[in-house]
């Protein structure tokens, strides 16, 4: 990047959106990823009411994660196409349609292929919102407001708290047809947005086939052999490393091709390639939590499902309310001393989780995981503002998009093994679990001195 856009960047001035345009764009990414782990509670209640097994119902959430891994990887040729704004409104028109109909579906067989379906609307949804809110029409350099950080951090606690509070309302059905009123107000917010600019020459780039099928075979046999591993079915470690080896060709064959259907830019510098697998480190060590707590308190401790998650939702809480606070400590002490002090702080708390037995109130252990919460806000939201305010505008669908792949399949591939190994384990599985949690806390501690200070302009190391 050159000097003279980063000054142009560091020149900005903050524009924020209105509350109602603020509402389409946090409507999109809440929606989505409160569904996906909301549905994981009502697996049960499907299965007894539409008289499947278990193991037919099961493919309800690994549907959604097929759908997201074939069209993920699209989301950053399809914009630049058709736009940020129009793909945005049209994934949420389709998860709203999508939605509507798994709630109305007469069976497991057609619930499983509309569970597809949304996956596949759903995946955009992210990146796109990113897009939006760090970029777009915006100008460069500009932050978006601290409540789309809390939502975003907090939509995946909220899931199985509202997953079990809806099937105890009106059951499994109103899961998915609350989507639809949330998302026609989101669509009413996003049409305020100014419309996307008509497309340059340069953005008529020809369909990457081979690209796309790299992208799209390997982000799902990655994610969907993840699912499996998370299942405990031992052998979805091959699909997993399958998935690698096609996304891996696929950096091969980016390299190659003059118009790919994702660009790499983002993972262009050994300083942005270490700020993803930081984040992707954070991730595993913040989703892992919300298998490993739920499992510890459902089975160990005995908690109802709806206290479980309550239990969860004080580190989605700080964690959207400290992303403010990390951007303020990135301002002043740089982006390297602020994640390392993010990760320092997240080994520290996660370490206090071994003086946990199941005798413990529950909510000592929801302060304990609030404190998590406060390190993980320090860590994520400055690295997401470093890395997409360092990308120029005509770069920005790319980037967000490489970043949601990097997330979501080192975050699955990262829980899918740190499930087998708690699987793996006996009488302290849950204390042997934490070990592992703080040493990779402490790898990504390790990794901070490397992140450059290019990424985020004019900002001290």
């Amino acid at each position: 990047m050159s000097a003279d856009v980063m000054g142009e960047s560091s020149r900005t001035t903050t524009v924020r959106p209105g509350p109602l345009v603020l509402a389409g764009l946090v409507c999109g990414p809440f929606v989505s990823m409160v569904d996906s782990n909301a549905v994981n509670v009502a697996v049960s209640e499907i299965a007894t009411e539409l008289r499947a097994p278990l193991s037919t119902t099961g493919w309800i959430i690994s549907a959604y994660l097929l759908g997201i891994g074939v069209s993920l990887p699209a989301t950053a040729w399809l914009a630049r196409r058709v736009g940020n704004r129009r793909l945005y409104m049209f994934a949420l028109v389709a998860f709203a349609v999508s939605s509507a109909a798994c709630g109305l579906a007469p069976g497991v067989e057609a619930l499983i292929g509309l569970r597809a379906v949304q996956g596949v609307a759903s995946a955009p949804l992210i990146p796109l919102a990113l897009t939006l809110l760090f970029g777009g029409e915006r100008e460069r350099g500009a932050r978006p407001p601290m409540v789309a950080g809390l939502l975003f951090f907090l939509a995946p606690a909220l899931g199985p708290t509202i997953g079990g509070l809806l099937v105890a309302a009106g059951g499994w059905r109103l899961i998915f047809l609350v989507n639809v009123p949330l998302v026609a107000i989101g669509l009413l917010g996003v049409r305020r947005l100014p419309p996307d600019p008509p497309r340059a020459d340069g953005d008529r780039s020809p369909l990457d086939l081979v690209g796309l099928a790299l992208l799209g075979l390997g982000a799902t046999s990655a994610i969907y052999g993840a699912s499996l591993v998370t299942g405990h079915t031992g052998w979805g470690w091959i699909p997993a490393f399958a998935g690698l080896v096609l996304l891996a060709g696929y950096g091969v064959h980016a390299r190659r091709t003059r118009h790919p259907a994702l660009a790499l830019g983002l993972l262009s510098t050994a300083a942005s390639r270490v700020a993803v697998l930081v984040s992707v480190v954070a991730s595993v060590v913040l989703f892992a939590m919300l298998f490993l707590i739920p499992v510890f308190l459902l089975e160990s401790a005995h908690l109802s499902p709806v206290a479980t998650g309550l239990v969860l939702l004080p580190q989605g809480i700080t964690m959207g309310l400290c992303a403010g606070l990390g951007e303020k400590l990135v301002g002043t002490r740089g982006l390297r001393t602020t994640v390392a002090l993010g990760m320092l702080l997240l080994a520290a708390v996660t370490a206090l989780l071994l003086l946990v037995t199941p005798d413990t109130p529950p909510w000592l252990l929801a302060l304990l995981l609030g404190g998590r919460g406060v390190a993980l806000g320090l860590t994520l939201q400055p690295i997401i503002m470093g890395m997409m305010n360092g990308l120029a505008k005509a770069d920005m669908a790319d980037g967000t998009t490489v970043f949601n792949v990097a997330q979501r399949i080192g975050g699955s591939l990262g829980i899918a093994g740190i499930a087998a190994f708690y699987e793996a384990r006996s009488g302290n599985a849950f204390h042997d679990t934490i070990w592992l949690l703080v040493a990779l806390s402490l790898a990504g501690l390790a990794l901070t001195p490397f992140l450059g200070r290019a990424m985020i302009p004019d900002q001290p190391r």
